[in-house]
């Protein structure tokens, strides 16, 4: 295992410039890989290379697609915490231990995520709403 198959793996699979992946370049920051992206992106590195990802905990490495209007009242899990950097040395390090390296610090999340029950509210509501105005 190398830095260089590392690079390859994040260039095929985000389309990225191989000029622009360094072995230290902070995917999200960097890189510009965010939200889904960086989900399916860890989920191919997991299948690719064989690491244990039962540690891995996203929310220190990424946000999620799109605006949410819960998370105007209620910060969503990515928000809770300090943001740490993946970078392609960290991804050979786990593809070289076959298990994600990082201990992360302690932290509590919420056991419910009412920033997407406003939103799964605040849809209802619109639908309802909206029936109502278009059968009137």
């Amino acid at each position: 295992m190398d830095m260089e198959t590392i690079c390859e793996f994040i260039t095929k699979s985000e389309g990225i410039s191989t000029a622009k992946v360094q072995m230290d370049s902070d995917m999200n920051d960097d890189l510009g890989i965010d939200g889904d992206d960086f989900s399916e992106l860890m989920e191919k590195f997991e299948k690719e290379f064989g690491v244990n990802m039962e540690k891995y905990r996203w929310y220190f490495h990424h946000g999620e697609e799109g605006w949410s209007l819960g998370g105007l009242f209620f910060k969503p899990p990515y928000a809770r915490v300090q943001r740490i950097a993946v970078t392609p040395m960290l991804l050979l390090q786990a593809a070289e231990a076959k298990e994600w390296p990082i201990t992360y610090p302690e932290h509590i999340l919420p056991k419910r995520r009412y920033d997407i029950l406003i939103n799964q509210i605040a849809l209802v509501g619109l639908v309802i709403w909206g029936s109502a105005w278009l059968f009137a």
